[in-house]
């Protein structure tokens, strides 16, 4: 984090800032309507193999 700028923040409002932050710091394969997704589309892809393949 840079500290030296013209407009000079006190401890706690560094640690303000970066808890602000932290909740950012989620990467998007992480989110839960994300997993849902995913785990939807590797069923549907699964369905298409095997009906592909003539299995049941």
């Amino acid at each position: 984090m840079i500290d030296q700028l013209a407009g000079e923040m006190s401890d706690s409002d560094i640690k303000s800032a970066l808890g602000k932050m932290a909740k950012l710091k989620v990467h998007p394969r992480d989110e839960a309507a994300n997993l849902h997704l995913r785990a939807r589309l590797e069923a549907a892809y699964a369905m298409a193999r095997a009906d592909g393949r003539g299995l049941d």
